[in-house]
């Protein structure tokens, strides 16, 4: 697409020109050129993958499986994610602080703080984080919690910060650089 729109002041004229993702301004004083290089090709397009998960004790129980769903978009070695956990089927909670799994391994360690436990029976919903060590896609699930003056980081685990019942769930979703695709 190729568009030229120009517009023209008594003191000052002033020319926009907008031609394939390219924006010029041009003053009478000075002089200013804006490149955006626009979109190269197609938007990556989000891609599914089999969530793994789990805690550091005593392992949960579920009536069939989990029910864990992950997609991801990734962009060179940029990648955004989404795992949502849904607790319908779980019969045991275990014991131990939780873990998801991350589409690929990080380049670098990583702290991901966009997740959200929501407790049905209240209505009520809790910061969830994670952090994962560099080069791993473990990503170990944390709350948060008032100790005195700070808020701290606990490991997310049946009790902390709710006794977790089948009626709830969370997710967690954030960006990483990904360890280069081979």
């Amino acid at each position: 697409m190729s568009n030229t729109v120009s517009v023209t002041q008594a003191d000052n004229s002033v020319v926009v020109i907008e031609s394939d993702n390219t924006v010029s301004v041009t003053q009478s004083d000075n002089a200013v050129t804006v490149t955006s290089p626009g979109p190269v090709g197609p938007a990556p397009p989000t891609e599914t993958y089999t969530v793994t998960g789990g805690t550091a004790g005593t392992q949960p129980t579920f009536s069939g499986d989990p029910l864990f769903t992950g997609h991801y978009v990734r962009a060179g070695d940029l990648v955004y994610f989404d795992v949502q956990v849904d607790f319908d089927n779980i019969t045991s909670f275990g014991t131990g602080q939780y873990f998801v799994s991350m589409p690929f391994a990080c380049l670098e360690a990583v702290m991901i703080r966009n997740g959200c436990l929501h407790d049905d029976d209240t209505g009520t919903q809790y910061h969830i984080s994670g952090h994962a060590n560099k080069g791993t896609s473990t990503l170990q699930l944390f709350t948060t919690d008032v100790s005195g003056q700070r808020l701290n980081d606990f490991p997310f685990e049946q009790g902390e910060p709710i006794t977790l019942a089948t009626s709830d769930n969370f997710h967690i979703s954030g960006s990483f650089i990904a360890e280069p695709a081979t």
